[in-house]
């Protein structure tokens, strides 16, 4: 029977989605991998065997891999022009083409120029208080795609240059007013975001936009039904994390993306999928956060202790934070999903470098928690309430309860370095302490470092 493998990032993103997306396309030989949510701000980092290194952004996680397709289902937004650069370096290091194994649904959104420059106008005003953006104008596509209907940019749009000359203008005059009433008057010189948005020839854009597409299939949901069909077994790889959710995530420092597997959920149902369903929920053997937002029991000391080897800082995110696994946020994020079937561990080649501390098991707040915020033991929260219904303000306010929190340590130590036994034990224990058991786990970069458990 056919299966589907769905991957959810259950952390704050950075687990290690890519590795494993590489590695189920490989170990079951499923040649399409669909991207169901996100965009251009993914960054799913893959090395293979013989020493290839591509971090994926849009193309699947496996496209390093022969005749592996990549599908954008309808709520992938796309930026054309990062494609153009990404399957450049795909190619240089020594991948085949992954634009001729690329097919994109009609009705996904197109991020450009335009909104990555509103995007980092926004972020760079709000100082001291930045949300965490990546910068490249993801957030804003989906923004303006849901106040402007029908005339924000799709990618049905690229076949015909005078549409997306219409909707650039359009889009231009849109962000224009929008960011000038919260910012002032846009100084077109200022910076290149600013001469962007407010002066940037918008027929250029288009022409570049229309190019960076041309040779790629776009199709409808009669052909991604039958592209599915075709390759029977798939992986279908999510983008950032449930921690960073729309509407579960710690507000405001989250993404504009529906994280969990409700999208993989709704994709399969509308492709009528009738073979079996795997859901995998990744997560470090420790926490990891890139960018703004709450991270209790953050550890500076671990930033040194646990070297990145590509996921190092960036200008608008800032650097990459860690702390000790934390059982409460990450039963949050199981409950959120509620269909996660088996964890997929990463990183056990670094936990012997941790201190000897264990697992986050509760958070004590400063003050009394409300019903709403979770279930308590002794004044200590162990398992957060689930977003029903989805309250931005309430999560505004999880948000604050997070910041504020002193964590309780309790569970086993890290395992040992090579060690399988007592690394199994471990395993064994987080997965019982989560209520999901780790079905694999990977103690190195490439495919080859993974293991199921028996």
């Amino acid at each position: 029977m056919a299966t589907a493998h769905v991957v959810t990032d259950i952390g704050y993103g950075d687990a290690g989605k890519g590795a494993l997306v590489d590695f189920l396309a490989f170990r079951h030989q499923c040649r399409l991998v669909v991207r169901v949510h996100g965009g251009a701000q993914a960054g799913h980092n893959v090395v293979t065997p013989s020493g290839q290194q591509h971090t994926f952004s849009q193309f699947g996680a496996a496209c390093l891999q022969p005749d592996v397709h990549t599908l954008h289902a309808g709520d992938m937004v796309v930026a054309p022009l990062a494609l153009a650069s990404e399957a450049a370096h795909v190619l240089a290091v020594g991948g085949q083409d992954p634009r001729d194994r690329l097919h994109i649904d009609r009705n996904c959104r197109v991020s450009t120029p335009l909104h990555q420059a509103a995007n980092r106008l926004r972020e760079a005003a709000r100082g001291a208080n930045r949300h965490g953006s990546c910068g490249i104008g993801f957030g804003e596509t989906v923004r303006d795609g849901l106040l402007a209907g029908d005339q924000a940019l799709v990618a049905g749009d690229l076949r015909n240059p005078k549409v997306v000359l219409d909707k650039l203008t359009s889009l231009r005059r849109r962000l224009l007013a929008d960011v000038s009433a919260e910012l002032g008057p846009i100084d077109r010189s200022g910076s290149d975001d600013g001469w962007m948005l407010a002066a940037a020839p918008v027929q250029s854009v288009a022409d570049m936009l229309c190019a960076a597409v041309a040779a790629v299939a776009l199709v409808d949901t009669a052909q991604a039904c039958q592209l599915v069909q075709h390759h029977r077994d798939l992986v279908i790889e999510g983008a950032q994390g449930v921690l960073l959710d729309e509407w579960a995530g710690f507000h405001p420092h989250t993404t504009w993306s529906t994280c969990t597997t409700a999208g993989a959920n709704r994709f399969l149902l509308q492709v009528g999928w009738q073979g079996q369903v795997v859901r995998h929920g990744v997560l470090r053997c420790f926490m990891v956060r890139h960018g703004a937002g709450p991270l209790p029991g953050e550890d500076p000391q671990l930033g040194q202790l646990l070297p990145e080897g590509h996921n190092t800082g960036h200008p608008w995110q800032g650097q990459v934070r860690k702390a000790p696994l934390d059982a409460v946020a990450l039963r949050y994020a199981l409950d959120v999903c509620g269909d996660i079937d088996e964890l997929a561990v990463t990183h056990l080649d670094q936990a012997h470098l941790m201190p000897r501390a264990p697992w986050t098991v509760g958070w004590r707040p400063a003050a009394v928690v409300p019903d709403w915020q979770g279930q308590t033991q002794g004044g200590t929260i162990t398992r957060l309430a689930l977003p029903t219904p989805p309250d931005l303000q309430r999560q505004a306010r999880l948000t604050h309860l997070a910041r504020q929190v002193t964590v309780v340590a309790g569970g086993p130590s890290p395992p040992a370095r090579g060690n399988i036994d007592n690394q199994n034990e471990w395993l064994l224990q987080l997965g019982t302490a989560l209520g999901v058991p780790v079905g694999r786990c990977a103690a190195g970069p490439t495919r080859a470092h993974w293991r199921q458990l028996s």
